[in-house]
């Protein structure tokens, strides 16, 4: 009896001093994060965020957020291009990615070959919008119009090098028509300027636009993705009205630092599908027209080879710099 007892309570000490081991592996682990390559309060930290909460049950503890800003997202994607590749350090980032590829001659690394991708999360498409003032109606009566003007439209965007600068100069390259490139510093400013009849059309995504074009202050054409958008169901896309495999997206997607284990970028990836698949977080997607996509890795370093090469054109076409 008296041994029984004892091997009994050498079982719940050992048992105890491995839970104590455990727990203690767990507090002193590495810290996760996901690098945002932007400022606070944008569509990209939004989503970082919803998903960097999320994950926290399988990391085991928080997964903070990190805002590292500058150089149109480089300072960011360098961070964690110079990380420790063992799943702990993350990049939630944009199509800006593929688009500083080509429009910096200089990039400090190579985004095909320095960064792991792990799944594209969502796609969000771009509106065609006019100001009221022009009379067309769809792409055909722009196209006629911009034809037939003697002083070339003016179009707005956020910024140059940004996914609706780049998609009206793709536009124009694909029609041969002219138009006038006025940047402004945001979506935000871009849209007043259409509003107020300063500039006369512009490629911004649903959230930006779609309560303007509700109260008709704007005029929306086309959308740039494949199919309709759900948010905006009566506006046909560039290709139903003839410009055949025109599509562009603004898009986030999760990347980690080159060298990560397969098992590593598997098990992240599967975390992530699981994430996204449920109905309350595409929810959360919705208000800004985004698709939710939850790609393997493989299709995402597909995706993003495609990106660099289709926004390579683009910056080719319209001698695009950053401002």
């Amino acid at each position: 009896m008296r041994k029984t007892t004892l091997v009994l309570l050498e079982i719940v000490i050992i048992g105890l001093a491995l839970s104590g081991a455990v727990h203690a592996q767990t507090l002193s682990a590495k810290p996760a994060r996901i690098i945002v390559p932007f400022p606070p309060g944008g569509g990209t930290d939004a989503y970082a965020r919803l998903i960097a909460a999320e994950l926290a049950k399988p990391f085991g503890g928080p997964v903070i957020v990190d805002n590292r800003t500058g150089a149109s997202g480089l300072i960011g994607s360098e961070a964690v291009v110079k990380s420790a590749p063992d799943g702990r350090t993350l990049l939630f980032t944009s199509a800006s990615l593929a688009i500083n590829a080509t429009l910096y001659p200089k990039l400090p690394f190579n985004p095909l070959e320095d960064l792991t991708p792990i799944s594209l999360v969502a796609t969000v498409p771009h509106v065609l919008v006019v100001h009221p003032s022009l009379k067309v109606r769809g792409v055909h009566d722009l196209l006629k119009l911009a034809r037939g003007t003697r002083e070339p439209l003016i179009y707005a965007s956020g910024s140059s090098g940004t996914t609706g600068h780049l998609s009206t100069e793709l536009f124009k390259a694909k029609t041969g028509i002219q138009l006038t490139h006025v940047p402004y510093k945001g979506a935000g400013p871009a849209v007043v300027s259409l509003i107020s009849g300063e500039t006369f059309l512009s490629f911004l995504v649903p959230g930006v636009v779609k309560q303007h074009v509700q109260s008709a202050r704007l005029r929306a054409l086309a959308v740039t993705s494949r199919e309709r958008s759900y948010v905006m169901p009566d506006v046909p896309t560039m290709i139903e009205q003839g410009l055949k495999g025109f599509e562009t997206l603004q898009w986030h997607g999760i990347f980690g630092p080159r060298g990560m284990p397969a098992d590593t970028v598997n098990r992240l990836n599967k975390e992530i599908r699981q994430i996204l698949l449920r109905a309350d977080i595409r929810e959360k997607f919705a208000p800004e027209g985004a698709d939710v996509i939850a790609s393997s890795p493989d299709q995402f370093a597909t995706f993003m080879a495609l990106e660099i090469k289709k926004w390579a054109e683009a910056i080719r076409v319209s001698g695009a710099q950053r401002d």
